[in-house]
């Protein structure tokens, strides 16, 4: 058995997807009236035929791959670990929609864009737009800041130990799909 990292099985995967979609076979073919019909129909049919093994074996293989990565994501706490980055990333974007507002305006200025609107309704008697502003003053605005560095730098922290997981972390892949990915130069 071959024992490859988790970062290998994730390159041998795309490697595969690519081999499969570069090496690609028609199940067609076209003919001319010089060559002999038999003997194109015959070739285009064989070169279709390994096509489609070669693909049903990879199609086994990545599966194989698949299989053991996410059991090896499991033993090996990675799981855990995208878990726990995917909670920073939504608590990131969360505080950052909610920064984006900005704080309060304060009193004065709220107290005075009101006494403006009210003097245009009496003079004009129609309403106008409503005056918008957040509901966090300043402080609660820089806490949330603090909180999305104190996420991210936690995050990186995380990504840091996914690495050192995704590196340290090996499959086995039966001999039978090692030797195979070997001969198609894959692996």
């Amino acid at each position: 058995m071959t024992a490859i990292s988790l970062r290998k099985a994730n390159a041998t995967q795309a490697s595969i997807l690519a081999y499969i979609a570069i090496n690609e076979v028609a199940p067609t073919v076209s003919i001319n009236e010089f060559d002999g019909l038999h003997g194109q129909l015959f070739d285009a049919k064989s070169k279709f035929t390994k096509y489609m093994r070669e693909v049903s074996t990879l199609t086994n293989i990545l599966y194989e791959i698949r299989t053991k990565v996410s059991k090896a994501n499991s033993n090996s706490g990675i799981d855990d670990v995208l878990t726990a980055m995917a909670r920073f990333d939504k608590r990131i974007a969360f505080s950052k929609a909610i920064v984006a507002y900005g704080p309060r305006v304060s009193d004065e200025v709220l107290e005075g864009r009101i006494a403006k609107q009210k003097k245009e309704v009496v003079d004009t008697w129609s309403r106008t737009a409503d005056i918008t502003t957040s509901v966090l003053n300043a402080e609660e605005v820089s806490a949330l800041k603090v909180d999305i560095a104190v996420f991210t730098k936690a995050k990186a922290k995380l990504q840091d130990s996914l690495l050192t997981l995704n590196v340290e972390t090996k499959i086995r892949l039966e001999d039978a799909s090692s030797d195979f990915l070997e001969k198609l130069n894959i692996l």
